[in-house]
């Protein structure tokens, strides 16, 4: 009996000092109350200005203007058209043509084509009779190859030496029937030129052509179907001057 008061005893005692220990310090309220507001946001840093690096600008590449070639000639190789005439003839109407193909160094090409046409009419009056009139037709085609070498410049003024080679037909056709004389030629020529250049795109010209060796041959008409040739080959310097005067257009 009495071990079991000891035992109740030492269990009240035992409670007793477990509850005096102190407990967990209390807890503040939670705010639960959702506001709608939820006031001003924060304000947020304005982000700073980066220096500016100032390079410098690239170099342009300077234009140089294209101008025209300094001189009174065409520079490096050049092609013209010309126009003129070869005299004697009227002024009227230019009878000859040409191209020419200037080389870098100066040298020249020209083929060139004359075509000439003459008529010559004669009146004969007479008393007591009807006018007699007459016409006389004559009619020239060549074909030249020249050659020009310049030798000596003088400012705008050119001296040539010209070299030729070139076939001419030479129809001549008086009034009546059966009397017309046709001339065939070939020759091999030389000659003089003076140019001007007053312009680098134009010159002017004045030539002088000999035949050096010419053969030709001669056709006589003497009736219906019926003809006399003579031909001959003629060799020497001979000065039975051709002179053509031309204007030329170089590109």
């Amino acid at each position: 009996m009495r071990c079991k008061s000891l035992a109740l005893t030492l269990t009240v005692a035992l409670g007793g000092i477990a509850s005096a220990q102190p407990g967990p310090p209390p807890q503040p309220p939670v705010d639960t109350t959702i506001t709608s507001d939820p006031g001003p946001p924060e304000p947020t840093p304005e982000p700073q200005p980066q220096p500016v690096v100032q390079t410098a600008p690239a170099p342009q590449p300077v234009m140089q203007a294209q101008t025209e070639a300094p001189g009174d000639r065409p520079d490096g190789f050049a092609i013209a058209l010309g126009l003129g005439y070869a005299l004697p003839t009227s002024l009227e109407t230019p009878n000859i043509t040409s191209a020419r193909i200037r080389l870098s160094s100066g040298f020249e090409i020209e083929p060139a084509v004359r075509i000439a046409n003459e008529s010559t009419s004669t009146t004969v009056k007479a008393p007591m009779v009807d006018d007699v009139e007459s016409t006389e037709k004559d009619t020239t085609f060549s074909l030249l190859a020249l050659g020009r070498l310049t030798l000596i410049q003088r400012g705008r003024a050119d001296f040539n030496v010209l070299a030729s080679l070139g076939f001419t037909t030479d129809k001549n056709n008086p009034d009546g029937d059966f009397n017309t004389t046709t001339t065939n030629s070939f020759g091999l020529g030389w000659g003089i030129g003076v140019g001007d250049w007053f312009s680098p795109h134009w010159q002017l010209s004045m030539n002088v052509l000999n035949d050096l060796v010419t053969y030709s041959s001669t056709k006589v008409q003497t009736g219906d179907g019926m003809s006399m040739t003579n031909s001959g080959t003629e060799i020497g310097l001979t000065f039975a001057p051709q002179v053509f005067m031309m204007l030329h257009l170089y590109n």
